[in-house]
């Protein structure tokens, strides 16, 4: 009898997921990832509540250029990881209460 996925584990299966929708050409071909066109569509189709100006495209692109580290114009699964933990960053800041003053 199979195991249900943790929570985690379904978490981590949805952004592979979410990668495979946005991303170009074949799993394993050297050109695979998510291209400036497919970029700004998951940003502003997916994002649009963790990330600010989802609809200013110069917005979208320059968060693309920014996380694209080899400048090839794809963003590739490590560069999207990188991408999707600094929203997470994000998200856990506001999650978390202010320090209390104990004095």
């Amino acid at each position: 009898m199979a195991s249900e996925l943790t929570e985690l584990e379904e978490a981590i299966g949805t952004l592979v997921k979410n990668y495979d929708k946005y991303a170009t050409r074949g799993f394993f071909s050297r050109k695979r990832g998510i291209s400036k066109d497919s970029f700004q569509k998951m940003v502003s189709q997916e994002l649009h509540h963790a990330l600010m100006h989802t609809e200013d495209k110069q917005a979208i692109d320059d968060l693309r250029q920014t996380y694209d580290k080899n400048q090839d114009g794809l963003i590739r699964f490590h560069e999207y990881w990188t991408l999707m933990g600094s929203i997470a960053m994000s998200h856990l800041s506001t999650m978390e209460e202010p320090e209390k003053d104990d004095s």
